[in-house]
């Protein structure tokens, strides 16, 4: 008996290995956009952030090219000159016929046939090069498309009714500790309406003509497009034999605890010893989550008669991250107290550069390993209750299991800016220069913004005191603090109350919440033009 959208968005098990096959699991996941439950694997992204024209012409021709990114088949094009999408170029649409909106269940039904490759691969680098297989998609591209609050109202539909999506980013300043002020240009000057994000690997067709020409279609249909570019950076490891590892720019692994959906993905991690195998083992964390996390019904979508339309809100910051500073910073503090710099960086942190957590995880585990929980350590002299790993996700600090209604969010975030030269391992190549601009392009999904990202970012980052009775203090990565208040940091192994000065290493540019509805919804908006 198919089971209900409410039944599959709050089923606590993982989704087994059959149900994507399943009446209702089927349709969810055929309509649903990727790289939300299944990331989409790609090393390169292209982030199109669209200010509208609320001329009513312009604004249909919008629609009908999201209609079309959101189509399988031939590009439509429109033979007149106003329609200001391609104004029937021929050309146009061949080029980008590559990219398109790709759904859910075409990521995931390749992923096990990616990670079996991946086994069977050799550890050399160079090898592991070569033999890299063709991306789990089939596709060359695939593309993401968001709207904002502002979106939904310049297309005059009802938008999902999140409140922190509804008031937007910028509105809930005050409660993230946000400076909008110190916003880049475009950022501070221009309401952000959507969100359209094109993946792709370098191997790809010709990735430069075809952004170029995706970004005059949106130009001739837009009052402004602003782009950002992003890439996973990857480690050469310090340990031989050892294929490369993402990492983002201040030099430690990344991507690394990451909710887990799908039967199949956590029993494959869970042989590897990276997670823990039960739900019912409290002293080891465990990964596994409901598809409620990140998902919610699209009501629109459903209105439109498919029966389990669903889609996720997601959060978009541009994080300038200060390379230098905290290396510098950490390196006086060591050589004030007579510590070693790493081991400064890595109680900052929260795990060691290749990932190691600093508590006693799975035995023979190295930086992969997520099978570990804080039960080891409650006075927080291993991992200070303060570190970035366990601010944020603080494990037995707050609940041995995590439920339905847990503020864990799914992450999905790219770095920018030039790549810095690097040790084996991940550390930048000194000197490093402070005008280097370096960051990521913070992206996450989830159900709900206040009670997920708002929560993590204003309850649990940016407090001294989040865990009662504990000397937690401010997350030294991404915590912020009132203006005109000097921030401080915990960071001795043997007195976990001392404090130090430190540096913002982590600048927020610009952002905005947004909404990734289901594929149904933007096929047809392509239909709500007159």
């Amino acid at each position: 008996m198919p089971q209900t959208l409410l039944q599959i968005l709050n089923d606590e098990e993982p989704v087994q290995r059959e149900a994507p096959d399943q009446a209702g699991y089927r349709e969810l996941f055929a309509d649903l956009q990727a790289n939300i439950l299944t990331p989409h694997g790609f090393d390169c992204s292209r982030y199109f952030l669209l200010s509208f024209d609320r001329d009513k012409k312009k604004l249909r021709a919008l629609k009908l090219l999201i209609s079309a990114l959101s189509t399988p088949g031939e590009y439509p094009l429109e033979s007149g000159g106003n329609s200001g999408v391609a104004q029937g170029s021929v050309a146009l649409g061949q080029q980008l016929a590559a990219l398109r909106v790709i759904p859910e269940h075409d990521i995931y039904a390749r992923r096990g046939a990616e990670r079996s490759a991946k086994a069977r691969r050799t550890s050399s680098r160079a090898l592991v090069e070569q033999e890299r297989p063709q991306h789990a998609s089939g596709a060359a591209y695939t593309v993401n498309v968001m709207l904002s609050a502002t979106g939904y109202q310049a297309f005059e539909l009802q938008a999902p009714d999140d409140s922190a999506f509804r008031s937007g980013m910028a509105r809930q300043a005050s409660r993230l500790g946000d400076r909008p002020d110190r916003f880049e240009d475009w950022y501070r000057e221009h309401v952000i309406d959507a969100l359209v994000i094109v993946s792709y690997d370098e191997q790809a067709p010709d990735p430069p003509a075809t952004l170029e020409q995706l970004k005059a279609a949106l130009d001739a249909c837009t009052a402004s497009v602003h782009c950002e570019s992003g890439k996973v950076l990857r480690a050469v490891p310090a340990a031989p034999n050892e294929p490369p590892y993402a990492i983002e720019p201040f030099g430690y692994r990344d991507a690394i605890s990451q909710p887990i959906f799908y039967e199949e993905h956590r029993d494959y991690l869970a042989q590897r010893g990276r997670i823990s195998p039960r739900r019912d083992q409290p002293t080891r964390f465990e990964a596994t989550a409901p598809l409620g996390l990140a998902l919610v019904p699209d009501l629109a979508g459903l209105r439109s008669g498919r029966a389990y339309a669903c889609g996720s809100y997601f959060v978009f910051r541009k994080l300038k991250q200060h390379v230098a500073k905290f290396y510098e910073a950490t390196d006086q503090i060591a050589n004030q107290h007579g510590l070693d710099a790493e081991l400064v960086r890595n109680r900052l942190i929260g795990r060691k550069p290749d990932g190691t957590p600093l508590v006693d995880g799975s035995p023979g585990r190295g930086g992969d390993d997520n099978a570990f929980d804080f039960s080891n350590d409650l006075e927080g002299q291993r991992c200070p209750f303060s570190a970035h790993v366990r601010k944020l996700n603080p494990r037995s600090d707050v609940n041995p299991i995590y439920a339905a209604g847990d503020s864990r969010i799914v992450r999905r975030a790219m770095s920018y800016g030039p790549e810095l030269a690097r040790e084996p391992g991940g550390a930048p190549r000194r000197p490093l220069s402070h005008a280097q601009d370096v960051g990521l392009l913070f992206l996450c999904a989830q159900a709900n913004i206040g009670q997920q990202f708002e929560h993590l970012q204003a309850s649990w980052a940016n407090p001294y005191d989040h865990l009662r009775g504990k000397p937690t203090g401010v997350d030294p990565i991404i915590g912020q603090v009132p203006n005109g208040v000097e921030k401080t940091i915990r960071f001795h192994p043997d007195d976990p109350s001392q404090t130090a000065p430190f540096p913002e290493l982590v600048e927020l540019k610009g952002g905005e919440y947004f909404f990734a509805p289901s594929i149904g919804f933007l096929q047809q908006l392509g239909a709500s033009t007159d």
